[in-house]
């Protein structure tokens, strides 16, 4: 009997100690009471006595929201006043704390960007000084489906972005990153625009990066402070775009954008290959190939072979763009005396056959090749 006696007091001390550890936020949940967006509420505090309150209320749809506060009465002394503070579902501020003690005058939250359905919580509390306090409070709450929707702090949570269309975001006090994920369905060029969502004269800059399916990472941007574009080519695949704050980056919204210019790497056109002997001797070598290109590339790979199918390659080499070749349109490309692809020839009359393509490298230095070429044949 004294044993089951034992064990009946230890199991009401265990489920005792239990419902003491219980979390608060279904209690939480039940008290405090639910307000509505775009609303304003009244609330006063007398002989600071109450001290402070909670209220909660619900993201209706994609979109973002701040606070407003503002002191409508007072009776104590001029430099007290009533602070908000606002929180999420897991009683993490995201936002910074506001008050004023200006009668009259509104004081305002920064922006937050949310998902439909998320719960927050924003807490008032008056100076105990103070003998009456009066404030009005209203969530100016906007549906978009144009801003990012937090918390998109991770790979896993990254925000989908669409083609040609920008997103707006913020990163917040208590974030560092923001991640969006994009889709690229082939091999593209692709043109990428960020900056500040408007130029206030704030000083403030961000990084972006962007990381492949194998997560490697590199930079898009460095140190924005005002709107730049760039333009990259990529693989088909999935990326993801970070952005972090540099320098006093928080809380200033900035818009990002991605456009897929549809181009592929541009197909060179052959115009003549040159084939030369050696002075006195029966050995040929290829001299020289012209040819046209269109737009930027970062190299080509010639092939020279046998065959019309270009099997039975002589040559199959990579150039790179010369250093000091500019980015102009429909530029004729001659290279010659390319002692790099001196290869002996056959000394008797026989037909080769050419062939040229561009390649481009992308931001994390893959080779993404173009189309060939129309083969070129000669005959020496």
């Amino acid at each position: 009997m004294k044993r089951l006696r034992k064990r009946i007091a230890t199991a009401v001390l265990a489920l005792a100690i239990a419902v003491m550890m219980l979390p608060t936020q279904n209690l939480q949940a039940n008290d405090v009471p639910t307000i509505h967006v775009n609303q304003t509420y009244t609330k006063s505090f007398e002989n600071g006595g109450e001290g402070e309150c909670m209220y909660r209320f619900t993201a209706p749809k994609n979109g973002y929201f701040h606070v407003e506060l503002t002191m409508t009465e007072r009776d104590g002394e001029n430099w007290r006043f009533t602070s908000l503070s606002v929180f999420n579902s897991a009683n993490e501020q995201i936002l910074e704390t506001i008050g004023d003690a200006r009668i009259g005058y509104t004081a305002s939250t920064n922006v937050f960007a949310t998902k439909a359905g998320n719960v927050f919580y924003f807490k008032l509390k008056a100076d105990p000084s103070l003998r009456l306090t009066t404030v009005n409070f209203k969530v100016v709450y906007t549906n978009s489906e144009n801003w990012e929707n937090e918390y998109n702090d991770s790979a896993k949570t990254a925000c989908a972005l669409t083609n040609n269309r920008y997103k707006y975001g913020i990163i917040t006090c208590n974030d560092r990153y923001d991640y969006y994920k994009m889709n690229v369905t082939k091999a593209s060029k692709v043109k990428f625009t960020f900056g500040p969502k408007e130029i206030t004269g704030d000083s403030n800059s961000w990084d972006v990066e962007i990381i492949n399916s194998k997560n490697n990472t590199t930079f898009l941007f460095t140190d924005v402070s005002t709107v730049k574009a760039k333009t990259v080519y990529l693989k088909k695949g999935t990326y993801y775009l970070r952005v972090r704050r540099e320098y006093c980056g928080v809380n200033v919204a900035y818009k990002l954008k991605y456009q897929l210019c549809g181009a592929a790497v541009s197909t060179p056109v052959i115009s003549n290959v040159n084939i030369k002997k050696y002075k006195n001797q029966s050995v040929r070598y290829l001299n020289s190939i012209t040819f046209s290109k269109n737009g930027y590339v970062d190299g080509y790979q010639v092939q020279v072979a046998k065959n019309k199918n270009m099997s039975g390659k002589y040559i199959n080499q990579k150039v790179e763009r010369r250093y000091n070749e500019k980015n102009v349109t429909s530029k004729v490309i001659r290279y010659s005396n390319m002692s790099y692809l001196k290869k002996n020839l056959k000394p008797k009359k026989i037909t080769y056959y050419v062939r040229v393509r561009s390649y481009v490298l992308d931001p994390f230095g893959n080779i993404i090749y173009g189309n060939y070429s129309k083969i070129k044949s000669i005959k020496k």
